[in-house]
């Protein structure tokens, strides 16, 4: 083997690479892949058949020809194995990608080019390059109204994507306001959530929306000492999410949501307990 100033031939590889030749029946070229200091990492990338010939100029065409044939096939199965050591982390990346466009199920863009009062919000931006609150509650109507009447359930997921295109759509807005998740397991915060799910009790507490078995709204003032065998509505996982994400709830719904979910919130205690 040649000695050059500088470079090191990997040692580790000579094993190896005499193994491999001996696998291809072509062990006599061992030594002319030493001299020209052939590696398995410079083995791998060499032309099949420029550098074939020219590093077995020496040697007989039927040697020329099964080495290059061997080295064709040794450098496909390199390359299948590295695709296929790749192909989870690809399938998971598109995975995720499907997941989180899956999640997008409104284009903000096309709600406002679609309605008078989002072309009105448009032209506003565009010529003050701000909002004012009213403008604010005018942009979170438009949206939430167009969720609620194409029967879309809101999510965290879709919170966050409608948040971040108010924040693309009109850059001086923070997205804060609108969406707010914390890392922890506080409950998401901002104004969609909060115009959501009064919008909900609204129109269910108006009949728009049916509720199964829904409990009437007692119209006396609630006795303290005498409502302790309130029953909850049976639709009781839509009273706990107004009661986590409903920021604008007056004191007296929220007392009378409180105890609809009083046997609810005492059986999982009796379950956790």
């Amino acid at each position: 083997m040649p000695f050059l100033q500088d470079y090191v031939y990997p040692v580790e590889d000579l094993q190896p690479l005499h193994d491999l030749l001996k696998e291809w029946n072509l062990e006599c070229t061992y030594q002319t892949l030493l001299d020209e200091l052939i590696d398995l990492k410079i083995l791998a990338i060499m032309k099949v058949d420029y550098h074939t010939n020219e590093l077995l100029k020496n040697y007989p065409l039927g040697i020329k020809i099964l080495f290059s044939n061997n080295l064709e096939k040794w450098q496909n199965s390199k390359k299948s194995s590295s695709m296929t050591s790749l192909l989870p982390t690809t399938l998971d990346k598109k995975l995720s990608q499907e997941k989180l466009s899956s999640a997008i199920s409104i284009n903000l863009g096309e709600i406002l080019n679609e309605c008078s009062t989002g072309l009105m919000i448009n032209d506003y931006y565009k010529t003050n390059h701000k909002f004012n609150d009213n403008i604010r509650t005018l942009l979170v109507d438009t949206i939430i109204n167009y969720v609620i009447t194409k029967k879309i359930s809101m999510s965290v997921a879709l919170a966050n994507s409608i948040a971040d295109q108010i924040a693309d759509i009109f850059p001086t807005e923070v997205k804060d306001s609108y969406f707010l998740k914390y890392d922890t397991n506080k409950n998401p915060k901002g104004k969609l959530y909060a115009k959501y799910y009064n919008s909900m009790r609204t129109l269910k507490n108006s009949g728009l929306i049916p509720s199964s078995n829904h409990t009437k709204r007692p119209t006396n003032p609630i006795n303290r000492k005498h409502d302790l065998h309130f029953e909850p509505e049976n639709d009781v996982q839509y009273i706990l999410e107004q009661i986590k994400h409903d920021n604008n709830c007056s004191f007296p719904d929220l007392e009378y949501n409180w105890k609809a979910t009083t046997q609810f919130r005492l059986k999982n205690f009796n379950l956790y307990s």
